[in-house]
């Protein structure tokens, strides 16, 4: 069963394409990774999917349903999140506490 479908994306910062006709499939019970270079696209594959970058094609499947058009909090409800790298995302808190944010 494919839990997520991500067919030819593009997505932008600004003017700036970051991804071209990028699609995955990520089906139940198997483990992904995304895997790259620094600049490859990891993050910007991520922050395309949940709806922080603008996406001017292609279409996002969770379980079936399009989710392209939706917003980043109806993406969220979904099941649908992204979690930055950053450590320090808020620093007087506890792991725990951010988690729970």
């Amino acid at each position: 069963m494919t839990l997520l479908k991500v067919q030819n994306l593009n997505a932008f910062y600004g003017n700036s394409q970051v991804l071209f006709n990028m699609s995955l499939d990520i089906t139940k019970n198997n483990i992904i990774a995304l895997l790259g270079r620094n600049g490859a696209g990891k993050s910007s594959t991520f922050k395309a999917i949940t709806g922080l970058i603008r996406v001017n094609s292609g279409s996002i499947l969770l379980k079936g349903n399009e989710l392209i058009k939706e917003a980043t909090s109806k993406r969220a409800i979904a099941g649908i999140g992204y979690v930055p790298e950053d450590r320090q995302v808020f620093p007087e808190h506890t792991v725990e506490e951010n988690i729970d944010l």
